[in-house]
């Protein structure tokens, strides 16, 4: 029975092995007319389009899709650019509608606020010229009456006190009406941008305030000075608040016997040139001076 069996066995597998092979060859085939025949129908078609091309055209379904997608993200955009320049909407708005009985009442006001400006204008000239400086009240007359102001009463001061030629944390100044200056460093009294007196600022004013009370009912004025770093706008405002500090504490400590003065120059004034932190830390400084005794 085993001899009979192994030749059947035998004739099998050829036959097989042969029909999985043909199977593979007109596959093989059939993909290869396929490939062919859709190259040569594409081809064609470009060819038959090119000499009869169509009269109106239908823009294909993904052109369409793609036009609209650009279309709504430049709508998308357009829209939200005036959220980020709101400012400039807000300041094109139409101004409000007034009334003729407002708009005479604003003109009237505005008139007066014209010539109370110029009134003082002719007050800040005329104070020039009796300070002995008639050019600047007739040349810079553009100039912010704060400034012009300002040099005013540095002059009048310089007049009476010379400065002095170092910073210490108290030191006098002899001017020939035995006037009296004192010259405070701002570091020892306030924090970096701060118009807060420190809790030991109090220990450098009370050494100032034994000297004060040698002039009794005299006129004292507190300048602060800043170094030329940061705005010059922000410098002056910060320097007023520091003078205003130092002179509400001697205010308070003196019982108002005194008339005081609290100027902000800034750093309009230095001392010395802002060309190093020690210079800088010079020009930080707080002067108290009797102007008037």
């Amino acid at each position: 029975m085993t001899k009979q069996e192994a030749p059947f066995a035998d004739n099998t597998s050829p036959r097989r092995s042969t029909g999985i092979g043909r199977f593979l060859l007109v596959f093989l085939w059939r993909l290869l007319l396929l490939g062919v025949g859709g190259g040569l129908a594409w081809v064609f078609g470009l060819v038959l389009a090119g000499v009869f091309p169509d009269l109106t055209p239908e823009v294909p379904l993904v052109v369409k899709v793609l036009r609209r997608a650009k279309s709504e993200t430049l709508t998308a955009s357009s829209t939200f650019k005036p959220s980020q320049s709101s400012p400039a909407v807000t300041s094109a708005s139409p101004p409000a509608k007034l009334s003729a009985e407002q708009r005479r009442q604003l003109q009237a006001e505005l008139q007066q606020l014209q010539a109370d400006l110029q009134a003082l204008r002719d007050r800040t000239t005329k104070l020039e010229n009796q300070a002995g400086r008639p050019q600047a009240g007739r040349q810079n007359s553009a100039e912010p009456l704060a400034a012009r102001l300002q040099e005013i009463s540095q002059q009048l001061q310089s007049d009476r006190v010379p400065n002095p030629n170092q910073v210490t944390a108290a030191s006098k100044v002899s001017a020939p009406s035995d006037a009296l200056k004192v010259t405070l460093p701002s570091d020892r009294l306030f924090e970096a941008r701060d118009s807060v007196l420190l809790p030991q600022a109090p220990v450098l004013l009370d050494t100032v305030i034994a000297d004060l009370q040698n002039y009794p009912g005299a006129t004292i004025q507190i300048a602060a000075h800043t170094d030329d770093r940061g705005d010059a706008t922000d410098n002056r405002e910060l320097s007023f608040r520091r003078a205003q500090a130092a002179e509400q504490y001697l205010l308070t400590a003196l019982k108002k016997k005194y008339h005081m003065i609290a100027v902000g120059y800034g750093g309009t004034f230095p001392l010395v040139e802002n060309n190093s932190d020690t210079n800088r830390q010079r020009n930080r400084r707080i002067e108290i001076a009797i102007i008037s005794p």
